[in-house]
């Protein structure tokens, strides 16, 4: 398995962007594909020379190996690359468009928003990216999933629990609020404008170092292609009431989320949530924000939060298998780096 990514991207009609002499990152399987990208599991380049340098200083033993095996895995990562037909074209903007905003959303992070680790750095347009690795289910294979009775069915808190993570996404995205309750002053407007079920993802199901307690996994908004920010002000292609209607219509995907959520853990009072997020009226002409939205969404977290607490229980094991993680195998491993073998 070879390693590549994209240190020039002006030049990507000689090659495929895949196949472009890389200096970043080692790929290795596909682990998903849309209209405009592709993902692979990655590992930095840098990261990966550096662990298999200090295995080369070690001991040729099993231990060593092992040990840098477990390393190498723990560094994986997804890489989102534009797909090949599209570098030359538009489309390319998608991933340049979603990078930068990521980029300019790390500067304060939050933990039901995608993080940026790393991008392209070359060339006018980005064309790849990096992003720590989530689990194997998106929002709409759980949702999809049979929340049958018995040993299967996931607490109702559970339910609760991915509204309240979507709700604080979008309190984030649109006004800045950050996971502690702070805001960020000026805040750049962000509406993700696609928050569909298929772009919700999970982070890996991991059991605090406490005790037997489950903790849900972490809800994550990703696939920022269609999201638009703020622009400087005469910009011509964003205005701020543009993108206080998008943000508007964010909400009828936690509307919707809620309303199929509320029919798997029979809570009519999620319901109600539902029809209440549906009704959140479009902001007023010439508005800073949209206070309607922005106060109905406190209270829903708040709401979320309460009812979280109250109705939880752990995830049954065989929900919990759902969230597993991608993992590079020994073999794939040993394909690209000879050292290991």
């Amino acid at each position: 398995m070879s390693a590549t990514t994209f240190t020039n991207n002006d030049n990507l009609g000689a090659a495929s962007s895949k196949e472009t002499t890389s200096q970043s990152n080692y790929l290795f399987q596909q682990l998903g594909e849309g209209y405009h990208a592709t993902v692979y599991l990655s590992i930095a380049k840098q990261t990966a020379d550096r662990i298999l340098t200090d295995h080369a200083a070690g001991p040729a033993s099993r231990d060593n190996r092992a040990k840098t095996l477990a390393k190498l895995r723990e560094n994986t990562q997804a890489l989102k690359i534009c797909r090949d037909r599209l570098v030359r074209g538009e489309q390319m903007n998608t991933i340049h468009n979603e990078a930068s905003i990521l980029g300019a959303l790390s500067k304060h992070p939050h933990p039901n928003v995608v993080r940026l680790i790393e991008a392209d750095d070359a060339g006018s347009k980005k064309v790849w990216y990096t992003m720590p690795l989530s689990s194997t289910s998106t929002l709409q294979q759980v949702l999809n999933t049979p929340w049958t009775t018995g040993t299967y069915k996931p607490p109702a808190a559970f339910g609760w629990h991915i509204c309240l993570q979507m709700a604080k996404a979008f309190l984030y995205l649109h006004h800045g609020v950050l996971e502690d309750g702070t805001t960020v002053p000026d805040w750049p407007l962000v509406a993700h404008r696609d928050p569909v079920d298929r772009n919700s993802l999970f982070m890996p199901w991991t059991k605090d170092a406490g005790g037997d307690k489950c903790e849900y996994p972490t809800l994550i908004i990703a696939d920022f292609d269609r999201a638009q920010q703020l622009l400087p002000a005469g910009h011509p292609q964003a205005g701020r009431y543009e993108i206080l209607q998008a943000q508007r219509k964010d909400l009828d995907a936690l509307s919707f989320t809620a309303e199929c959520v509320a029919r798997r853990i029979d809570e009519e009072a999620l319901m109600r949530w539902s029809t209440a997020l549906a009704n959140v009226s479009q902001p007023e002409a010439g508005a800073i924000r949209n206070e309607h939205a922005f106060n109905m969404l406190n209270r829903f977290v708040k709401a979320a939060e309460k009812r979280r607490e109250t109705l939880y229980q752990p995830l049954p094991s065989e929900f919990r298998a759902l969230f597993g993680r991608s993992e590079v195998t020994d073999e794939e491993l040993e394909t690209a780096f000879p050292i290991l073998k």
